[in-house]
């Protein structure tokens, strides 16, 4: 039952990465971003352990959102990218071109691959279908929100990297959308948002394609 919750980010990135992109599998900048993003995690991990034993969610439809989207989507999604930001800034993540959406993708994919063993253990006695099956998709689609942002924070300056953060807030309220609702048990229309996400996000990236999209041939 949790295969789907494990597999679910790293499956779907490597398939993905495999089929659009030729051969960049065999560079090691791929792998070495793919790498750090396992380590921010691990570092984030430890701070969200804490927040996780100290706040718990009433049932009600406000407090129930805010955990959710605070815990679940949010934290991730900011810990990652000042992650990310970290290692760019200090020259150890290094890109030739600003248009290698494959190598942030990678980053992401790798901090939020172990996503789904944290979340196995700490819900292990707790697993619903939210958390089996939804909650994959909202981490797909969470690696990409994030590195589109970060894509946009590497080509602006000033406020403007700010404004992107700021962003972040209602890009993934969205997302917190299918928990608040599933948990409110309106359970259909969770399932409904949760698959016009995935979807949703591939669009945006397909209008984004001709600004991100570099072809890497073995």
């Amino acid at each position: 039952m949790s295969i789907f919750l494990l597999s679910a980010v790293p499956l779907g990135f490597f398939l993905y990465i495999s089929i659009e992109y030729s051969g960049i599998m065999a560079t090691k900048l791929f792998w070495k971003s793919f790498i750090l993003g396992g380590i921010s995690f691990i570092v984030s991990l430890i701070l969200l352990t804490v927040l996780g034993y100290s706040i718990h969610p009433a049932y009600e439809p406000v407090p129930l959102f805010v955990y959710h989207w605070f815990m679940d989507l949010f934290f991730f999604a900011l810990s990652g990218t000042l992650g990310f930001l970290f290692f760019y800034y200090r020259g150890i993540l290094v890109f030739e071109r600003r248009k290698d959406f494959p190598f942030v993708y990678s980053f992401f994919s790798g901090f939020l691959s172990p996503a789904g063993v944290y979340i196995l253990i700490k819900k292990f006695y707790f697993l619903d279908t939210y958390i089996l099956f939804l909650y994959p998709l909202l981490l797909v689609v969470l690696g990409f929100i994030t590195t589109f942002l970060v894509l946009e924070v590497q080509r602006s300056n000033g406020y403007r990297q700010i404004l992107l953060f700021i962003i972040m807030i209602p890009a993934t309220a969205v997302l917190a959308g299918v928990p608040a609702l599933y948990y409110l048990n309106y359970h259909t229309y969770a399932v409904l948002l949760s698959c016009f996400l995935p979807l949703l996000s591939s669009s945006i990236y397909s209008i984004l394609r001709n600004d991100y999209h570099t072809v890497f041939n073995s």
